[in-house]
């Protein structure tokens, strides 16, 4: 429901498997088609074929593999969020970070803003024909809390699952050390990045659909 009302509005909202266990994928332009095709959501064939391979050999091994998920909303009006209560990226990232599993939230350049200076992660304004745009977009189309009407892409990084077949050691009910060891009918899932994609896409929705109509609400 989120999402078709988003599209009422121009709204388009897609995620996809960015990374999983180190091997990751400079994405340019994705399609729905080439996320939906593929069976670890991730746009680009030859990557995928590399991460089923990593996949099957820490499943063989007992062990687990953590992921990033990559998130893209593209027809954003300007003037969505708020300044302070309601930050368009404080809402995202409390929706994010509330999927089971999640351990990190970035926006735009994200961390890597930290390596830069001002005067490269400025994003600049510009005319282009009648509609006010940035020539960069490291802010990722969110000024001040609020939209600016520029694409936003942010990525949600997944953590390796605990539920591995290796022995693990912990403790008893009476403190002494013990091995804690799953049973063979116990389920093993090697990445639960993979899983993640349509609930970061639902979650999005959600929160830009609420943002969508709380800009209406406001004009009333």
């Amino acid at each position: 429901m989120a999402k078709a009302l988003l599209r009422t509005a121009g709204i388009e909202v897609l995620a996809f498997v960015q990374e999983i266990g180190g091997i990751s994928i400079d994405a340019l332009e994705v399609q729905r088609s080439s996320v939906q095709s593929s069976p670890l959501f991730c746009p680009d064939s030859a990557k995928t074929n590399e991460m089923i391979q990593l996949l099957e050999k820490v499943r063989a091994e007992g062990d687990s593999l953590g992921g990033i998920v990559e998130l893209r909303a593209t027809g954003i009006p300007p003037g969505l969020g708020d300044p302070i209560y309601e930050k368009l990226e404080a809402n995202l990232a409390k929706a994010m970070l509330s999927i089971n599993a999640s351990k990190g939230f970035e926006i735009g350049s994200g961390f890597e803003a930290a390596r830069m200076r001002g005067s490269s992660h400025n994003d600049l304004f510009a005319l282009e024909g009648d509609k006010v745009i940035t020539r960069t977009n490291h802010a990722d189309g969110v000024l001040a809390g609020i939209s600016t009407g520029m694409p936003l892409v942010a990525r949600v990084v997944f953590k390796p699952p605990s539920s591995i077949r290796q022995p693990q050691a912990t403790l008893t009910r009476e403190g002494q050390p013990a091995l804690l060891e799953l049973s063979k009918e116990a389920r093993h899932d090697p990445c639960v990045a993979i899983r993640a994609v349509p609930v970061v896409e639902a979650m999005a929705a959600l929160v830009l659909a609420d943002a969508l109509l709380m800009a209406k609400s406001g004009r009333i």
